[in-house]
């Protein structure tokens, strides 16, 4: 696969509004909310990536995560770096 602001653009755009798509996938803005706590990045990326059921390779959810969320600068518990972010437990 080619890493090309083309290919970041369109898996964006699919996972961002999926309902535009014909896809029946929780938006990752819808998947995600603010929160107190510091998740490590991985763990929110593996969370995602396994809801939705589709393959999605991780380094185009990060760069994606990046665009929505803003760089990581905070650490998790854990030792990594993570957002302010969990998970949605009423997204479908």
């Amino acid at each position: 696969m080619n890493l090309t602001p083309e290919t970041v653009s369109a898996y964006k755009e699919l996972i961002t509004n999926p309902q535009n798509h014909g896809l029946e996938l929780t938006s990752i803005t819808d998947f995600f909310i603010k929160s107190d706590k510091v998740t490590a990045k991985h763990i929110l990326a593996r969370a995602y990536i396994d809801h939705i059921q589709k393959p999605l390779p991780k380094v185009i959810l990060y760069i994606i995560m990046d665009e929505i969320y803003g760089q990581c600068s905070e650490k998790a518990d854990d030792g990594n770096l993570g957002y302010r972010l969990t998970f949605n437990t009423e997204s479908k």
